[in-house]
């Protein structure tokens, strides 16, 4: 354990971007990013293949050489697949297990935790770190919302098992997926694909969710995006407090630079800087429940 009771590998979060979104990255690395957080790790996870100009990925290499925390993935879509079926490449899922896989193999050390979130999420940093650090550290899946054992159909509105904003496995399932990576699926729809494949592996054991009270949309989310945006059920919709976890739907890079308003963020970081220091424990806010299995 290094200063703080938090080890300096609890968490590696792959923060998942397009190329053509340099200016959301740099946003996000002027708004809720600090990249010298003990415990937090990260990377934009950027897919290079596909039909993209020639000047988007001649920027986007610049902006890896010049930032070093762009991780550039191969993964493409092949919608003519006999295995994808039009109905199910609306979402395709080899980037999510693509990331995971090359964080296995190439990163220099290993971490307790390896997350996937999205470019719209606006994280706290020391509110998740707080999260994860208690929790059990072999097979961990954090971010669900019910039993990965209760797999085959979508629960019923209100009762979603995770989504894609932001979850998180242990460095053993990481492994898994790794020893596995020739055999894992390639298309679907995310949330049901991940559970179903930590489920066939009977992985994911110790499951932990993340409740709408401290994981919820953002205020105005739905007006603004229309209905489709809130598309994981039953979601809340507020404005950011300090004891949130995560505020999901930040669309416009607008938005995020305004979040930081509503809750004086630098008096945040300084305000739990204290008291860790002086504790030793992590930000206070509860953690989210074990769920049974």
């Amino acid at each position: 354990m290094s200063r703080r009771g938090i080890p300096a590998n609890l968490l590696f979060a792959g923060i998942l971007s397009t190329p053509a979104a340099q200016h959301r990255r740099e946003i996000i690395r002027k708004s809720w990013l600090d990249p010298l957080m003990h415990g937090f790790s990260y990377a934009f996870v950027v897919g290079s293949g596909g039909s993209h100009s020639a000047s988007t990925i001649a920027a986007l290499h610049r902006e890896q050489s010049l930032r070093s925390d762009v991780m550039l993935l191969t993964t493409t879509v092949d919608r003519n697949s006999t295995a994808c079926p039009s109905t199910k490449c609306k979402i395709q899922v080899g980037k999510i297990f693509d990331f995971f896989v090359t964080v296995a193999s190439t990163l220099s050390q290993s971490f307790l935790w390896v997350a996937k979130m999205d470019d719209d999420v606006y994280l706290l940093q020391p509110n998740i770190l707080g999260e994860l650090l208690p929790l059990n550290r072999t097979d961990g899946y954090y971010g669900a919302r019910c039993p990965v054992s209760a797999y085959g159909k979508y629960p019923s509105r209100g009762e979603w098992f995770m989504c894609g904003m932001f979850y998180a496995v242990t460095w053993d399932v990481v492994r898994l997926f790794h020893r596995n990576r020739a055999r894992l699926p390639r298309f679907g729809k995310e949330e049901n694909v991940f559970k179903k494949t930590l489920a066939a592996y009977k992985r994911g054991c110790n499951t932990y969710y993340c409740g709408w009270t401290r994981c919820h949309d953002d205020a105005g989310a739905k007006a603004r995006h229309g209905a489709e945006a809130t598309g994981v059920g039953g979601s809340i919709e507020r404005e950011p407090d300090l004891a949130d976890i995560m505020v999901h739907q930040c669309k416009t890079d607008e938005r995020v630079r305004q979040i930081p308003k509503n809750f004086r963020y630098e008096e945040f970081h300084e305000v739990t800087d204290r008291e860790l220091r002086a504790t030793g424990k992590s930000y206070e806010g509860g953690f989210g429940p074990r769920l049974a299995q």
